[in-house]
């Protein structure tokens, strides 16, 4: 069953307005609605007097219309009267600035006021709604760690941290040789010497940045547990989820994914390129299997704030919606049901506008909710099978936010780039973490493997031997768990598995390319322009795919490629641009059946024991000719397409290809 409904505000309307809502809710063909999210002060008006006499009838008109709720733990909004009373629990920057109590997620995570504080009124709402007809699941906090309150600087963080590091290293001398602390002068002999790595990060501490990284990860998920473990004791019979920014780097949300029954997620599309939005569900799907979104944008990301977003052109936010579903969200909340009056949102387009009428937006999601209830029987059980990973090293990801090597790099984008490349070949993508189990997959691509152990070392050899591809990236191999920059040559515990070591790395203006051709593989003889960074690799067993063309690297090796057992290993030297990373990159990826995908078209399959159905969605705003393996019925208008099929502009087909 497909969920549909939306982000809904009760406590900024009045009784009669929810009757006209639930009215169009119930047209639009919604079965759900999210709640609650900023309502602690609603819930809590003063500390200890708890009020739910107002939302209770909210949610018994909604399920009586057979809407569900979800209800969230509002802890992200806390009430002015926590300020007042404990105002040691507000959050702290880097540079000792206190957070505005205006803001979402203002106190601090490891405040144990604030802990107390959360713990009571997550209490007081599973004991009130333990056994509430109509609430199926609980929304912990909301897009946790995001706003920059990620990580915080105050008192109580450094002493959690300080108990942190005293549960991993023991004693201060492990702290130490683990931060090669005698390099800058650092070392310390009590703990209480330790404080938290305020400065600027590319100047701090390697060692000591990535721990405080990790703590600040574990802080949230910790946070995150504490209220799972509250609404699980007390509601046995509701399902728990999440709504993560996906992209976001602070919070391991493989750890996060543990207190969760299913994975949740913030949509708000980028307009700059249509498979942003899939990397996201891609991201949010590893996370623990089919998700729901959470809160899906009725318009375009825009970051400036006191101005209104991009309005999206017609069918946009129709296809937005399929495109969720394509890939592997079976949920999908509208944010917000009504466009609010005041407070710092209230630009923003929702389902309807400020007045309350059903205009072009509301009428596009009607199509679509009629759509999903129509289809959505079709896809019970389907799932998306993908022979090809991208791996996410948080470690990794870490290092690189302070220390990225390359001036501009940006972990993410990098591995969006990779991503993107693989999705333009038809084929699925996991977005996988780290420890992830690795057999199942024909290519493993590895961006930017710079903080790696002997274990997963280990992991990748045995994967390669044993008949996988495996694709890494510059950097790889760099540095040791502790993020100290290895003692073996580069790239360290890999340089065994790929054939080759890192003779030199020259680091180059970008207005001063070189040209790099391609020796060997699918791509012999062609040339393209690389910039900045060119690794220079010393052949011991690879064979070079790639060389550099000019200047006194001439001659030298850029790419290798290695067969090691039944697999191969390819190693990358150089960033290649997107124009290139795609066909390079095409040779080592599973062949799909169909060919030639024009730019901007996504293609995803879902896969049941006698189903298969194939989602085309054209993300851009023209309209686009697609030639398809055959002829299949569209699930959507019920005719048959195909070989040679023209979608409109934002167009959708559902195809039943087996």
């Amino acid at each position: 069953m497909l969920r549909f409904g939306a982000c809904y505000h009760p406590e900024q309307w009045t009784p009669e307005q929810a009757k006209d809502h639930i009215k169009l809710m119930v047209k639009a063909r919604m079965n759900l609605v999210r709640m609650g999210e900023a309502c602690w002060a609603r819930f809590e008006p003063e500390q200890g007097r708890f009020r739910f006499e107002w939302l209770d009838p909210i949610i018994e008109s909604l399920h009586k219309e057979n809407i569900a709720t979800v209800l969230c733990t509002p802890t992200a909004v806390a009430p002015m009267w926590v300020f007042n009373r404990h105002g040691n629990t507000v959050r702290v920057d880097a540079r000792g600035h206190k957070s505005p109590t205006t803001a979402p997620h203002a106190c601090c995570v490891n405040a144990p006021e604030f802990q107390m504080l959360t713990d009571t009124i997550v209490q007081q709402l599973a004991r009130h709604y333990a056994k509430v007809d109509g609430i199926i699941a609980w929304q912990v906090d909301n897009a946790p760690g995001s706003g920059g309150s990620a990580r915080c600087y105050c008192e109580h963080c450094e002493a959690a941290f300080r108990k942190w590091l005293l549960a991993k290293y023991q004693t201060t001398e492990n702290v130490n040789a683990a931060w090669c602390a005698s390099s800058s002068g650092i070392e310390v002999r009590q703990w209480n010497e330790i404080t938290l790595p305020r400065g600027e990060r590319g100047r701090a501490n390697a060692g000591h940045w990535l721990d405080f990284a990790r703590f600040c990860s574990d802080s949230l998920v910790g946070f995150y547990k504490r209220q799972a473990d509250i609404l699980r004791a007390n509601c046995p019979n509701h399902a728990i989820t999440c709504n993560a920014s996906p992209r976001a780097n602070h919070v391991r949300l493989a750890k996060l994914a543990e207190h969760v029954t299913f994975p949740g997620r913030i949509s708000t599309p980028d307009r700059s390129d249509g498979l942003l939005a899939s990397y996201g569900h891609e991201i949010t799907r590893w996370m623990n299997g089919p998700f729901w979104v959470m809160e899906q944008s009725c318009n375009a990301k825009q970051d400036r704030p006191g101005v209104m977003n991009e309005s999206l052109d017609p069918a946009e936010l129709r296809r937005w919606s399929w495109q969720a579903v394509a890939n592997g969200a079976q949920g999908l909340c509208f944010y917000p049901f009504r466009s609010a009056l005041g407070g710092d949102d209230n630009l923003r387009a929702g389902v309807l506008e400020w007045d309350g009428a059903p205009r072009r937006r509301y009428k596009e999601i009607l199509r679509t909710g009629e759509e999903f209830a129509k289809i959505g029987p079709a896809l019970d059980g389907l799932t998306i099978e993908a022979k090809v990973a991208l791996m996410i090293n948080f470690d990794s990801r870490w290092s690189s936010e302070a220390q990225p090597g390359l001036p501009g790099f940006h972990y993410d984008d990098h591995c969006f780039d990779l991503y993107r490349t693989v999705k333009r070949s038809g084929n699925a993508c996991d977005v996988i973490d780290s420890d992830a189990e690795l057999k199942k997959y024909t290519t493993v691509i590895a961006p930017c493997l710079s903080v790696i152990d002997d274990a997963l070392a280990a992991r990748l050899e045995k994967y390669v031997k044993e008949g996988g591809t495996l694709i890494l990236t510059p950097q790889s191999g760099s540095r040791e768990i502790t993020n100290a920059m290895t003692t073996i040559p580069r790239p360290g515990l890999l340089a065994a598995l790929i054939g080759a070591t890192v003779e030199e790395i020259v680091v180059a203006p970008s207005d001063a390319p070189q040209t790099l051709n391609f020796a060997r593989g699918a791509m012999i003889a062609q040339t393209c322009k690389v910039r900045s960074w060119f690794e220079v690799l010393e052949i011991l067993g690879a064979e070079p795919v790639a060389e550099y063309l000019e200047g006194r690297l001439k001659g030298k090796a850029a790419i290798v490629r290695r067969g090691v057992g039944n697999g191969q290993v390819i190693y990358m030297g150089a960033y290649l641009p997107r124009e290139v990373l795609e066909p390079f990159m095409r040779e080592y990826l599973p062949d799909f059946p169909m060919k030639e995908i024009p730019e901007g078209v996504e293609v995803v399959q879902q896969k049941g024991e006698k189903t298969r159905i194939v989602f085309v969605l054209n993300h851009t705003g023209e309209r686009q000719n697609v030639k398809l393996p055959g002829s299949f019925p569209d699930l959507i208008t019920g005719e048959t397409v195909g070989p040679s099929v023209t979608i409109s502009a934002n167009g959708i087909l559902i195809l039943k290809a087996q």
